[in-house]
């Protein structure tokens, strides 16, 4: 209602609905998943008898046995499953808390390049470990002593279930494509529900991105404190850079404000130049710590 006030017409401003960003013609939803055998063994003997030498209730302690860890194709696929982890998250976004991320358009033939190639790698992996799961069982003999038992070992079958390699992709939806068939009370409150979680995902995203230049910006700002420096350090950041052009699927300006400076920082620099440079280090340092302090409402 329109208030009056000494004969002068106030009207109550009327607070705009700020409109949600489409970015299914962008962005397609994907998850990927790798299983792998766990390798690891509860003896529950072994940790009764220690809880009891040690005067602790049962169940206080517990020895776990690697039963795998003398296998080298073994230690090598978990390596390729943490390595496979990471490069797949580089090139997404986080989605929903139980798995499923965003791959905006333009990362979608670097992902499945990847994908493809890892897929190959894998699986030779799993059959290298069964085919040396023989000879794991005799070298875990000599490495456990008197805590090795045959019966710690499932058979090979089980091993190789127990490794998978899934992906799969969706359409991002939209609000255009959400028909439902029922009452217009309960529509709305599903579309209400679907805008709501839809808001959370993107804005998942977002902390994601500004979670991810904080881990590169604090070792920066270190430099000058620091005597041994990793090549990867400046390298990472390089990359993160180069990325976030296209995980900014949302266009946000405080992502992209944060990426121009800390592009501009690190554009050209190399680790040889910072270690020959005490000055150059710490100017380096003294800029990331700069973008840091512009942004630390964000972080």
């Amino acid at each position: 209602m329109t208030e009056v006030t000494n004969n002068e017409q106030v009207t109550p401003e009327v607070e705009q609905e700020i409109p949600s960003i489409d970015i299914s013609g962008t962005c397609v939803l994907v998850d990927f998943s790798q299983g792998k055998f766990s390798g690891r063994k509860l003896d529950r003997q072994q940790s009764d008898q220690l809880n009891y030498a040690k005067n602790a209730e049962r169940g206080a302690s517990q020895v776990i046995k690697d039963i795998m860890d003398t296998s080298p194709p073994y230690i090598a696929i978990n390596s390729l499953i943490q390595a496979n982890g990471a490069k797949y998250r580089s090139l997404t976004l986080p989605h929903t808390t139980k798995g499923t991320r965003v791959c905006p358009n333009a990362n979608l033939d670097k992902l499945q390049q990847f994908i493809s190639e890892a897929e190959v790698e894998f699986w030779k992996l799993v059959d290298d470990v069964i085919a040396d799961y023989d000879e794991t069982k005799v070298r875990s003999r000599s490495r456990l002593g008197d805590l090795h038992k045959d019966s710690d070992f499932p058979d090979i079958s089980v091993v190789r279930s127990k490794y998978h390699f899934d992906y799969s992709y969706e359409p991002y939806p939209t609000m255009g494509n959400f028909f439902l068939d029922s009452a217009n009370r309960q529509h709305q409150a599903i579309m209400d529900n679907f805008k709501e979680n839809e808001a959370k995902n993107k804005q998942r995203g977002v902390l994601y991105l500004m979670d991810g230049l904080k881990k590169i910006l604090v070792p920066i700002t270190q430099l000058a404190n620091k005597q041994r420096l990793s090549d990867s350090l400046i390298e990472n950041a390089q990359e993160f850079v180069e990325q976030l052009s296209t995980l900014n699927v949302t266009n946000n300006p405080e992502i992209e404000n944060a990426r121009k400076m800390l592009d501009a920082v690190i554009r050209g620099v190399n680790m040889d130049d910072i270690r020959a440079d005490e000055q150059y280090k710490k100017s380096i340092s003294d800029k990331a710590s700069y973008i840091l302090d512009q942004f630390k409402d964000s972080f």
